[in-house]
Formats: structure tokens, C-alpha cells, sequence
């Protein structure tokens, strides 16, 4: 019966083991995973489709820096601000004076060469007016 015990107790470290290692083997395919996506959009795009409100952005750049700043040409304004990944949604916000634009996109695709987004920006003066653009643009990395 002690033997049996014993077996038994052994059993079941080993499988706490096992469940242990399986939880951090995924934690850290999930963070590999977003930096990978964040090192995949660092660099410069080119706008080959554009549509909704900012449709006419078609042929612009953006840069995306690896300390998580970036540049965009938006509806004929040369902005600066920040991005940021979480998972499959990317967050953009530039600056022009006193006014602040936030993107909201999520990443329909990604790849070296290749990026699809679409969502919102969403702006914000700082007398108080504001609105929101629905837009989705395809890109080829430069």
C-alpha cells in the first residue's frame, strides 16, 4: 500500500511538471509571436490601396521605427507619433499641433512584404470637436 502511495505521488509531480512546462512553453510562443509581428511591421510602407474617408491616401509612406515611434502622411499632413502591437490590433497616434489622431486597426494580414489593416482613426482638437473615420489600407513594405 505505501509503495503504491509513493507511486502514485510521483505520478502526479510528473504531471505538474508536465502541465507547468506546457504553460510556459505557450506563454512564450505568445510573446515570441508579438514580437515577431512587431519586428514584421518596423520599417517603411507604401499605401497600395486605400479606402473609406482617407481613400485618397493611396501612394503615401509610413515609417514604423523599432522604438515604437512612426511617421504617416494623412490627409495631406506629415505626422509624427507612436505605435504599439497587441496581438492582431495596432494602435496609432499622431500629432499636429492641437490636434491628435488615433488609429484602432486590426491586422486582417501581415507578412515581410505585405500588410493589410483596417479600422478607425479617430481625431480630437483641443477645443473639444472630434469624429471618426472608418478606412482599411493594404500596403507593400519599401
Amino acid at each position: 500500500m505505501c509503495q503504491w502511495y509513493i507511486t502514485g505521488v510521483v505520478y502526479m509531480k510528473k504531471i505538474s511538471f508536465l502541465v507547468v512546462a506546457a504553460f510556459v512553453a505557450t506563454l512564450a510562443m505568445m510573446m515570441f509571436t508579438s514580437c515577431s509581428k512587431e519586428k514584421q511591421i518596423e520599417g517603411k510602407w507604401k499605401i497600395t490601396k486605400a479606402s473609406g474617408d482617407f481613400s485618397d491616401d493611396k501612394g503615401e509612406t509610413w515609417t514604423f521605427k523599432a522604438n515604437g515611434k512612426c511617421s504617416c502622411y494623412l490627409d495631406g499632413l506629415d505626422l509624427d507619433g507612436e505605435w504599439s502591437i497587441s496581438k492582431d490590433e495596432l494602435t496609432i497616434e499622431v500629432y499636429e499641433k492641437e490636434l491628435k489622431i488615433t488609429g484602432d486597426f486590426t491586422l486582417d494580414n501581415l507578412s515581410s512584404k505585405e500588410m493589410s489593416i483596417s479600422g478607425t482613426w479617430k481625431d480630437k482638437y483641443d477645443d473639444g470637436d472630434s469624429g471618426s473615420w472608418k478606412v482599411s489600407y493594404d500596403f507593400e513594405k519599401k
